[in-house]
């Protein structure tokens, strides 16, 4: 495939981006292959290198902001005629409700997990706070040497305890913010459209 081919096949696979966004696009990969045709790479395999324009079209998309996806594709849409304004505004009582619907659902989503991770680290906080109480409770509290060293080794594995579960809380919290990535990533592939 050559550097020309390239450019037009992820061109037309960006066509849903802003006109400004795809020339952006398509200098920066030309550059790229021209950097290195430049070091002697040949242009067949720098082109390979690269990689698909299916792939790099899909990751362009999925890290444009959502506003452009949206916008790009209400543009694209054919213009209001006097026939959808009507659909709009009659139809609105039964798909207004159904949109604010979904959305307070997603919305919900995202604060259940988010508040997840916040009640992960509060409990690994309050593990260490009891260790800590016991073992300053097997000093302060009057009472016999078994009881002391009873409360002194339950403070030690309550403190090695929270030790592990500050560990696990924080590999819980780095795959709910994956997570939460992978759900943005799938509401925004709703407005990427499918290039034949």
């Amino acid at each position: 495939m050559t550097k020309r081919e390239f450019l037009d096949a992820l061109g037309s696979r960006l066509s849903q981006l802003p006109k400004e966004e795809i020339e952006k696009q398509l200098a920066y990969y030309a550059e790229l292959l021209d950097d290195m045709t430049e070091d002697g790479i040949p242009e067949a395999r720098a082109v390979e290198k690269l990689g698909a324009p299916e792939e790099i079209a899909k990751t362009v998309l999925q890290d444009s902001p959502l506003p452009m996806l949206v916008k790009s594709r209400v543009k694209s849409g054919g213009g209001w005629t006097a026939l959808r304004v009507v659909l709009l505004v009659l139809g609105a009582p039964v798909w207004l409700p159904i949109l604010l619907l979904i959305f307070a659902v997603l919305l919900s989503v995202y604060v259940v997990i988010w508040a997840l991770i916040v009640v992960l680290f509060a409990c690994v906080l309050a593990i260490a706070l009891a260790g800590l109480a016991l073992m300053v409770a097997a000093f302060v509290v009057p009472t016999i040497l078994a009881y002391r060293t009873l409360a002194l080794g339950g403070g030690f594995a309550l403190a090695g305890l929270s030790i592990l579960a500050f560990f696990g809380a924080l590999a819980a919290a780095r795959g709910l913010v994956k997570l939460t990535a992978l759900i943005a990533r799938g509401i925004k592939s709703i407005f990427i459209r499918k290039e034949s």
